[in-house]
């Protein structure tokens, strides 16, 4: 057996994302993870594509010796995050989660309960986070399930 595998307690958790609008062009996003036997979030990650107080001192002149001496104040504490498409924040913010799980929260997210979310489960399995031979497994949730149960079944009757 692995040593990182008998080191870490093992979890199942729940995992999902949201956004500030619908659609794929907001501006913050948000992926929470939820140990299911607890039911307490675990951890989370917030993805922005925006800074507002960047936004607005570019306005100033990014040329100007002012601005050049507020953005290496501010940096640091420099609220955009993320650069690539909205669509893409849930899957980022999932390969974040993951690879930090041990460091942050000294555990392992080994089975994930999902909405189906096929791109970020697909990338998640992809990752070998943990190694080569410690694979992630994802589970369906019931509701999801019975949904397109009831999807194919209807379609079958008409």
């Amino acid at each position: 057996m692995d040593t990182v595998s008998r080191r870490y307690r093992k979890l199942k958790v729940s995992c999902d994302g949201t956004w500030q609008e619908r659609g794929h062009a907001s501006f913050y996003g948000i992926v929470i993870v939820v140990d299911i036997l607890t039911g307490l979030v675990i951890d989370y990650e917030i993805l922005s594509k925006y800074c507002s107080e960047f936004t607005a001192k570019r306005d100033l002149g990014e040329q100007s010796a002012d601005f050049s001496m507020w953005y290496k104040a501010h940096k640091p504490e420099f609220s955009e995050n993320y650069a690539r498409s909205s669509n893409a924040m849930e899957v980022k913010a999932v390969e974040i989660l993951w690879k930090r799980s041990i460091e942050n929260c000294g555990k392992l997210y080994m089975s994930v309960l999902s909405d189906g979310d096929s791109k970020t489960c697909q990338h998640l399995l992809e990752l070998y986070v943990y190694g080569d031979n410690m694979k992630i497994t994802k589970e369906e949730c019931l509701k999801v399930v019975s949904k397109r149960l009831g999807t194919g079944l209807r379609n079958k009757v008409n």
